[in-house]
């Protein structure tokens, strides 16, 4: 708890040689905040109103190490244990329940059965805290890295509280994989939920936002189920997976970069697939948006998470490489700039028209199909301005 700025050690200020601070009397039943507060605290007592054990530690002036409730010991057993009764400490803040699967997972601890259990019967007042609250937990728990999420995702689902904060997660769990499409799921239940947490084991990203797109990538499955020859097919599943993740941004309030972030990587991830017969214009529109990079790295995992047996095994590089060569050629964000080919100026003169929104559209069609179809004689282009412009 921040209390102001840090004051420099003065032996002659009685507040400052006195241990007693204050002490938590009584929590509101949110589990956010104290409804009172009294200054009659020893060290002993603060520390004894932290979430773990190894957090309830403190350090005098003189380099002292101070361990009231065994936190170096449960250091040493790499374990998580709540300091005192778990039931109250949760009760507290509820986002403590979030809190100590982050810390199990990104440090390798296991956690205590009794706290365990705690979490699971209080799993349901995960609910109540504010959503921000949660998406911030969320993020830090994305941002250590891909497999260490993972091991989150599958701790708050073991904990829960999983099917509080993503339910459209959860909801993967019961569709099957075509195994010759995902064999890495073969032995991990062979669901579209195991097909994730691979993807992410092979996210070697600190980038939550990245984690997170990877994460959701194939949450459209669990609403466009077929079945076509006795197998499973998920049809439009990335579009679908556009709608659940604008209403997971919006439960979480998320920012619009986050959730523009998400909806593009998401709603992109099966058109990386047919790159290589797709034309350059569309090409260059997707290597040009600015969460290009979320992008690339969702199909990245999406296709190696597969392993080696699967047999399009060599295709993303020829993909990225594909990509690449776009970009070199015809620029980023402003591509009617980079050919310098047609320009406003120009499409008028040609035309005689000064109409603002017509001349765009003439400029972004003439655009294009100098793209996919590599010209560059200029007057080829005059034809194609006036052939469109004649068309609109």
């Amino acid at each position: 708890m921040k209390l102001g700025p840090l004051e420099k050690f003065d032996p002659k200020n009685k507040d400052h040689i006195d241990s007693k601070k204050y002490k938590i009397i009584e929590w509101e039943n949110t589990g956010r905040r104290p409804t009172k507060v009294s200054f009659n605290a020893t060290l002993k007592d603060d520390l004894s109103r932290r979430d773990i054990q190894i957090n309830a530690m403190a350090i005098d002036k003189d380099g002292n190490i101070i361990d009231e409730f065994g936190g170096r010991e449960a250091i040493r057993n790499k374990i998580l244990k709540m300091v005192g009764n778990p039931y109250e400490r949760f009760s507290e803040d509820f986002l403590r329940m979030l809190r100590v699967p982050r810390f199990s997972s990104k440090l390798d601890f296991k956690i205590d059965k009794g706290t365990e259990k705690a979490i699971q019967k209080l799993s349901t007042n995960i609910q109540d805290l504010a959503p921000e609250r949660v998406k911030d937990e969320l993020l830090k728990a994305a941002s250590t890295s891909g497999d260490k999420f993972a091991d989150y995702i599958l701790l708050l689902d073991k904990l829960k509280l999983l099917k509080h904060i993503l339910p459209e997660v959860v909801n993967l769990k019961w569709y099957r994989e075509n195994l010759s499409h995902h064999p890495e799921t073969k032995d991990k239940g062979g669901t579209v939920f195991s097909h994730v947490l691979s993807a992410l084991r092979i996210s070697n990203t600190a980038d939550p936002i990245k984690n997170l797109a990877i994460l959701l990538h194939d949450v459209g499955k669990g609403v466009t189920l077929s079945n076509v020859g006795g197998l499973p097919k998920y049809l439009g599943h990335a579009k679908a997976g556009i709608t659940l993740v604008d209403s997971i941004a919006d439960r979480l309030k998320m920012s619009n970069k986050e959730r523009d972030a998400m909806l593009f990587a998401v709603g992109n991830h099966m058109k990386f697939h047919d790159i290589l017969d797709m034309k350059a214009s569309k090409i260059a529109k997707m290597v040009s948006d600015e969460h290009w990079d979320i992008l690339l790295a969702v199909a990245h995992a999406d296709e190696f998470s597969r392993g080696n047996a699967f047999s399009h095994k060599g295709a993303f590089e020829k993909q990225v490489e594909k990509c690449i060569e776009v970009k070199a050629k015809y620029g980023m964000k402003t591509v009617n700039k980079q050919l310098k080919l047609v320009s406003g100026d120009h499409v008028m003169n040609l035309v005689g028209d000064k109409s603002g929104p017509k001349i765009g559209e003439v400029i972004r069609k003439v655009t294009m199909w100098i793209m996919d179809n590599n010209i560059t004689n200029q007057t080829e282009i005059d034809d194609k301005i006036k052939e469109v412009y004649g068309s609109l």
